[in-house]
């Protein structure tokens, strides 16, 4: 990401706003929570249009989606990822073991391992609330 959208947008809460934004003004219902999650509501049918207008939307904001995530952001993650991973099984919930570090690079891009995704959909809110995620990259 580039320093001039970084002064643009300061906080990843002021990107995910912007995008909403965007998003909301291509015609999706789309909120952005506090901690900058943003949540899109539409039929699974309309997935691709979503994505395309997605897409669009983080160009028109001076991010290339399609750039790759930088090994130092990657490897950054893993801790934290882990942390979550621990916090989620303390409460209960069956969670897949950590791949090395090097499988987690490997695969970040393509199929992450993501604690939270492990969560079933009914325990989400709990689980979040218990075992934060962390704040998103920026």
């Amino acid at each position: 990401m580039t320093s001039e959208v970084r002064k643009k947008y300061p906080t990843p809460l002021d990107l995910a706003k912007a995008r909403a934004d965007c998003l909301n003004d291509k015609g999706w219902n789309v909120t952005v929570d506090d901690d900058a999650q943003i949540h899109a509501s539409y039929p699974s049918a309309k997935d691709a249009g979503y994505q395309k207008d997605s897409h669009a939307c983080l160009l028109k904001l001076g991010i290339d989606p399609d750039a790759p995530t930088p090994d130092s952001v990657v490897s950054a993650m893993y801790p934290l990822y882990e942390k979550g991973a621990a916090c989620l099984i303390a409460h209960g919930w069956p969670i897949s073991e950590a791949p090395s570090l090097q499988v987690f690079k490997d695969t970040y891009e393509t199929n992450p391992w993501f604690p939270w995704g492990e969560v079933p959909t009914g325990s989400l809110a709990d689980a979040l609330k218990l075992c934060p995620q962390p704040k998103p990259t920026y």
